[in-house]
């Protein structure tokens, strides 16, 4: 699961919520973090997409084309 961080920083700020595929990213201080539900948090990565999409083609990306 990937999520746009600018995208997801905006939705926050906006009080809007910021989940996909049982997967929701919350802010903590100047970053993001990722959870599932129950509370437990997920190890996450920053990456550029076009890096990233080229050695994960089928990583599904938040908010959906």
């Amino acid at each position: 699961m990937a999520f746009d961080a600018a995208t997801a920083r905006a939705a926050l700020g906006e009080g809007r919520s910021v989940a996909a595929a049982g997967v929701e990213v919350f802010a903590d201080g100047d970053g993001l973090r990722a959870r599932v539900p129950g509370g437990a948090e997920l190890a996450a990565h920053e990456a550029f997409w076009f890096a990233w999409s080229q050695f994960h083609p089928d990583t599904v990306r938040w908010p959906f084309p």
